[in-house]
């Protein structure tokens, strides 16, 4: 005999989770509220009636801790993104316990918009990866504030203010703010230098990214970033969807007859869109294939678009490299 199944919605915030546990029929069973974490997780468990669990929850900063618990703990996981549901959700009266009723709902019957969850091994190379870039901008950041000082009080160095001797030679003003900027900078520095180490590390030992560290333009820690983003490939069922999801692809519009392209998605991946221009770049300067792509598409479209473009179609070969686990794929140039 098959075993019923349960639908439970979480409206999961820091520190109170708010759940609804609903049958087939769509009668409530359960309605808890419990602390954050492991522990009311497992005394969720405890009052959960024997069957299959199935748990849906909105996508948050604070979700990841719960959604591992659930899934060691053998319940199916379903999250979708607060704004795919607000049109279906929405209400003039709106509190934790009819969100979780609604989210239980929406699985119940179906028709919650899912949205990626990924693993725990993706998710940490993911935070390694964007550290590496927060740290970069913000020594970006830090070091325009040191240009204008220095601007301000008439210093110059023989250096530039990232390396090591530009920052000993701010060491050796007489200024405070530099002096104290100089070991602000080697702090960020160093930090970079550790994160670059983890990163070679994971590289050695990610077949994926060396694979994609084998096309022009993209190196060690960008082969690295866009496995990370990407996750699991066989989420996209096509090339042009992995596009989308990375604000390469152009929107479309149509009414009628008529239909318009526009520019580019916003809401996107923005750390796979800036990697993947980056790539374009290096690749279009080192690669007389993508350059010659490049010179044919930049006087009819524009430069910027053109290296759109050569990113899309960059991205497009990557998806098929790590569809098929090919190391190559067809040309670049070819249409």
């Amino acid at each position: 005999m098959k075993n019923p199944t349960y639908y439970i919605g979480l409206d999961v915030h820091k520190k109170m989770t708010q759940s609804c546990v609903i049958n087939e029929a769509g009668e409530v069973l359960l309605e808890k509220r419990f602390p954050t974490g492991k522990t009311g997780i497992d005394h969720l468990v405890k009052h959960l009636p024997e069957g299959d669990w199935k748990t849906a929850l909105e996508a948050s900063s604070c979700v990841y801790p719960t959604i591992d618990t659930l899934r060691d703990r053998g319940i199916n996981v379903f999250m979708t993104h607060p704004t795919a549901v607000k049109w279906i959700t929405n209400s003039m009266k709106k509190t934790d316990q009819q969100d979780a009723h609604k989210l239980a709902e929406l699985l119940r019957l179906g028709a919650l918009p899912q949205a990626y969850a990924p693993p725990r091994e993706v998710r940490d190379l993911r935070n390694l990866a964007r550290e590496r870039i927060w740290y970069t901008n913000e020594r970006t950041k830090f070091s325009n504030q040191i240009l204008w000082r220095m601007n301000l009080l008439g210093v110059s160095i023989g250096h530039k203010i990232r390396s090591q001797k530009g920052t000993r030679e701010l060491e050796q003003t007489n200024e405070g703010f530099l002096i104290r900027g100089s070991k602000v900078m080697t702090a960020i520095n160093d930090s970079i230098k550790q994160v670059d180490k983890e990163i070679h590390e994971v590289f050695q030992n990610n077949p994926q990214a060396q694979k994609l560290a084998t096309k022009p333009g993209i190196g060690e820690y960008s082969a690295t970033l866009i496995v990370a983003e990407i996750g699991d490939i066989n989420r996209f069922t096509h090339s042009k969807k992995l596009s989308a999801y990375a604000g390469l692809a152009p929107t479309v519009r149509q009414s009628g007859e008529n239909t318009y392209i526009g520019h580019t998605r916003r809401r996107c991946n923005t750390q796979l869109k800036w990697i993947m221009i980056q790539c374009a770049h290096r690749a279009i300067q080192y690669d007389p294939k993508i350059r010659e792509v490049y010179q044919r598409l930049a006087p009819r479209i524009g430069g910027k678009k053109a290296v759109v473009a050569v990113a899309r179609k960059m991205l497009t070969h990557i998806y098929w490299m790590l569809k098929t686990q090919q190391p190559t794929v067809a040309n670049v140039s070819s249409q």
